[in-house]
C-alpha cells in the first residue's frame, strides 16, 4: 500500500488555481511461484526452472486536468512497466488503474556456478476499467488488455550470448515492436555485435559494431548504424516520407603500450533528414599520468 501526496504552488496557471493538491492511494499486490526440474540441455545437467507470476494494482480516479505537465510522459512498454502501478514517468500525472498483470517465465541454470543460460517469458496485461487520466495531446485508453510481450535471451557458451524481444498486438495481429541483439566476445578486447531494433512507423535500424586487434598494439574499432524504415510518424502524429540510409559510421584505431597510448577516430553522423557532419578525433594518453584530446 502506498500513498502519493503532492502540492503545487505555481506562479500561473491559467484557467485553474495556482494551489493545488493532490492525494492518490494505490494497491498492489505481486506473487509468484518457482517450480524447479533437474534435466539435460545440450548434454549437460542443468536446472530448469518455470515461474508463474501475477501482479495485482488498483490505483482510484482523480481528477489531475487541473495540474499542469512539467516533465511527465507516457512510460516505454515492456516488462518493467507491465510490474509498476503508474504508467507515467514523472509525478505531474498518476495513472487511475484497475489492471492485473500475467507472466510466465523459465529458466535454464547451471548446478555448477549458478550462471543463467537461457531465459524465456511471456507477458499481458488485463484492464478491469477505462483509463481517464492522460495527458494533453493524448487520448484516453480503452481497449481490455495489452499487446502480449515475449522475450528470449540467453548465454550460449564460448562469449556467444543474445537478447530478444517481440511485443505483439492481438487486436491487428502484427509486431509493434521488436529487438534482437547478439555478441560475440572470445576475450578482453575481442568483441563484435550485431543487433536490430524495430518501431512500427517510428524507427527500424541494424547497428553492428565490433573492436579487435589487428597486429602487435594495433587495435580496430568500428560502428555502422543503419535506418531501413521510408516513412515514419511525425510530431503532428502524421506519416511522412524519410529516406533509409546509415544514421552512424565509425572508425578508429588505437595504438597502445606499456606507457602511452594514443586513439584515432572518424565519426560521419546524420544531423537533419539530409545533412551529415563528419567528426576527426585524436586522443593521447599517458598511462597513470593524464589524457589530451576528446
Amino acid at each position: 500500500v502506498s500513498l502519493h501526496a503532492s502540492a503545487y504552488r505555481l506562479r500561473s496557471n491559467p484557467g485553474f488555481n495556482r494551489n493545488v493538491n493532490r492525494v492518490v492511494p494505490t494497491l498492489s499486490v505481486d506473487t509468484g511461484l518457482i517450480f524447479e526440474r533437474q534435466t539435460r540441455f545440450l548434454g549437460r545437467q542443468v536446472t530448469q526452472t518455470l515461474e508463474p507470476r501475477l501482479y495485482y494494482s488498483l490505483t482510484p480516479y482523480r481528477d489531475q486536468s487541473n495540474i499542469p505537465v512539467f516533465d511527465t510522459g507516457v512510460s516505454e512498454f515492456g516488462f518493467a512497466q507491465l510490474f509498476s502501478p503508474n504508467t507515467f514517468v514523472g509525478d505531474d500525472r498518476i495513472a487511475d488503474i484497475n489492471q492485473i498483470t500475467a507472466a510466465m517465465q523459465s529458466r535454464v541454470i547451471s548446478p555448477v556456478d549458478g550462471s543463467e543460460q537461457l531465459r524465456f517469458a511471456i507477458a499481458q496485461r488485463l484492464y478491469f476499467n477505462q483509463r481517464v487520466v492522460t495527458i494533453p495531446g493524448l487520448q484516453t485508453r480503452t481497449d481490455r488488455r495489452s499487446d502480449v510481450l515475449l522475450a528470449a535471451s540467453g548465454n550460449l557458451g564460448r562469449g556467444l550470448s543474445f537478447d530478444s524481444g517481440i511485443q505483439f498486438s492481438l487486436g491487428d495481429s502484427k509486431v509493434p515492436r521488436f529487438n534482437l541483439s547478439w555478441r560475440y566476445w572470445p576475450e578482453e578486447g575481442k568483441v563484435f555485435n550485431f543487433g536490430v531494433r524495430f518501431r512500427r512507423d517510428e524507427l527500424g535500424q541494424v547497428d553492428t559494431s565490433f573492436q579487435w586487434p589487428i597486429g602487435r598494439n594495433w587495435t580496430a574499432l568500428g560502428r555502422i548504424n543503419y535506418s531501413w524504415i521510408d516513412q515514419r510518424i511525425n510530431d503532428a502524429g502524421q506519416l511522412e516520407p524519410t529516406r533509409p540510409g546509415v544514421i552512424e559510421s565509425v572508425l578508429g584505431f588505437q595504438y597502445s603500450s606499456c606507457c602511452w597510448a594514443s586513439r584515432f577516430v572518424v565519426q560521419r553522423f546524420a544531423t537533419a533528414a539530409n545533412t551529415r557532419t563528419t567528426a576527426f578525433f585524436i586522443q593521447l594518453e599517458l598511462n597513470g599520468l593524464a589524457r589530451i584530446g576528446t
